[in-house]
C-alpha cells in the first residue's frame, strides 16, 4: 500500500511527532538529550526554521516547528539523520531508532495552536514525571518562563500566542489522552463527547448542548475550528452542538493567514 501524502500547512507551522520503534526508548542519558537539541540546533539554524515549542520524552519526541527556506521533511531529517547515527555508534547498535517516517500534523488556526503548546508541555505531567510542566527538563515550558533558551524563536512565539495568554490557559489545563495530537491517523470514534467538550473548554468554557447554542458565533467558531484541526468528524460535532453538518462543515474551516 502506497504512503499517504503529508499533510502541508498553509501557515508552515506543523506539530511533529517522532517515536520510538515499538515505543523503545530513544534517550538513555542526559548526554543523549543534549545532543539531540544540539542536532535541532544545527538543522533549524541551516534551514533557517523556527522552534516554537518542543517536548524530549524517554520514547518519543513532540516540536512545533515553523517551516524555513525548505520543507518540514527536510528539516526533520537533518536532525534525525544526525542523532540516529550517533546514537547507534555510541550503544553498539543498528537500524532504525524512529518508528517509520515521522508523523505530523498542519496548525492552520490559532485556537488549535495553543492547544497543541498547552498539549506538548503537559506530556511529562501526563505521564506522571512532575507535576507541573515547568519542572520538565527536557521541555521549552521552563524557557518560556525565563525567556532563555537558544533553541525557541520566542520573538515568533509571542508574535502568535501571547506568553501570558499561554500561561493563564494552562491554570485551568487538564492533560488528557489527546488520541488525534498523539496519532494523526487516530479514528475520531475514540472521542468521548467529555473530551470532545474539553478540547474547546479554554475558547467555550461550556459542555452541553444548549450553552453551546447560546454562546456568542464567534466562540462556536473557535470550537468547530479547534474540533476539526484535532481530527474530530463533522457528524461527531453536529451530534454534539445540535447543528447541521453543513453548518459546521462551513464555520469548521480553518482561518489562521500563512505568515509572513
Amino acid at each position: 500500500m502506497p504512503r499517504r501524502m503529508r499533510q502541508q500547512s498553509s501557515t508552515g507551522i506543523h506539530h511533529v511527532m517522532l517515536r520510538g520503534v515499538d515505543r523503545q526508548e530513544v534517550f538513555h542519558a542526559t548526554a543523549d538529550y543534549e545532543y539531540f537539541r544540539d542536532c535541532i540546533q544545527r538543522a533549524i539554524d541551516k534551514s533557517g526554521a523556527k522552534l516554537l515549542a518542543y517536548c524530549l520524552m524517554f520514547n518519543h519526541v513532540h516540536l512545533l516547528i515553523e517551516e524555513g527556506n525548505e520543507p518540514i521533511s527536510v528539516t526533520v531529517k537533518r536532525f534525525a539523520v544526525s542523532y540516529v547515527n550517533r546514537f547507534n555508534r555510541r550503544y553498539q547498535r543498528v537500524g532504525h531508532l524512529f518508528q517509520d517516517r515521522f508523523a505530523s500534523k498542519p496548525v492552520e488556526d490559532d485556537a488549535y495552536l495553543l492547544i497543541v503548546l498547552l498539549y506538548i508541555h503537559a506530556n511529562p505531567v501526563t505521564a506522571g514525571i512532575c507535576e507541573q510542566p515547568a519542572q520538565y527538563r527536557w521541555s521549552s515550558r521552563r524557557g518560556i518562563t525565563s525567556k532563555h533558551d537558544p533553541l525557541l524563536d520566542l520573538v515568533r512565539l509571542e508574535e502568535l500566542v501571547p506568553i501570558s495568554v499561554l500561561l493563564t490557559e494552562e491554570v485551568d489545563y487538564k492533560p488528557r489522552k489527546d488520541y488525534a495530537l498523539l496519532d494523526p491517523d487516530a479514528s475520531p470514534n475514540l472521542w468521548s463527547d467529555g473530551e470532545i467538550w474539553e478540547l474547546a473548554q479554554p475558547k467555550t468554557g461550556v459542555s452541553t448542548k444548549y450553552d453551546f447554542q447560546c454562546l456568542p458565533r464567534d466562540r462556536q467558531v473557535d470550537a468547530f475550528r479547534i474540533w476539526r484541526a484535532a481530527g474530530v468528524a463533522v457528524r461527531r460535532i453536529a451530534q454534539l452542538t445540535g447543528y447541521g453538518r453543513t453548518y459546521v462543515s462551513q464555520w469548521g474551516r480553518p482561518s489562521l493567514q500563512p505568515a509572513a
